[in-house]
């Protein structure tokens, strides 16, 4: 933190590559313990297509190599094990749909307040790219409201007909692209 010019990281992404290493408690303890110290604000959204700016958009496969690897991972997640880019523009439609019966809050705060709803989830990680896209006020805005359960249930409507439930079985847990390529 010495070297940092700010009194705090206000994002930590956390990754543990061997679950079988018990290790992975203990780095989880202690940054719980520096979050409630102030050290650490909030502890990424899918590559950042979870966002108002791809809603309506064509799909990008036109603009892959401008992607981020980033970004081609997560849209190549989106089109091969999720579903497709038209039921994940029906995603966006209805997480903006309810973000805007919620105060105009974006696309991002309603699918981040969503995975937050889930009682046995203690945060979300928001990924950001330093001085290009941090969106700290947007992030903000995730707080001062619960989803209702027609909100759920629209959401839901999605889901269901998405993959996404069996992802799992296709790419493995996280981590596991990664180690597949070291087993070869």
């Amino acid at each position: 933190m010495r070297s940092c010019t700010r009194p705090n990281i206000c994002r930590r992404q956390f990754h543990w590559n061997d679950y079988s290493d018990h290790g992975y408690i203990e780095a989880i303890e202690y940054l719980q313990e520096i979050r409630e110290a102030g050290a650490i604000t909030e502890l990424g959204l899918c590559g950042g297509f979870l966002a108002d700016k791809w809603l309506g958009s064509p799909d990008p496969d036109d603009e892959y190599e401008s992607l981020t690897p980033s970004q081609r991972k997560y849209l190549d997640v989106i089109k091969t094990a999720w579903g497709t880019w038209s039921l994940f523009q029906s995603l966006l439609q209805v997480l903006k749909t309810i973000g805007d019966r919620r105060g105009e809050r974006s696309i991002s705060n309603i699918a981040t307040r969503w995975v937050l709803d889930h009682d046995f989830v203690g945060c979300v990680i928001v990924g950001s790219r330093l001085g290009l896209s941090e969106h700290v006020a947007d992030n903000d805005r995730v707080y001062g409201f619960r989803l209702s359960p027609e909100d759920k249930a629209a959401i839901e409507g999605v889901l269901v007909r998405s993959n996404g439930r069996k992802m799992i079985w296709t790419l493995g847990d996280c981590g596991a692209e990664y180690r597949a390529q070291e087993d070869k």
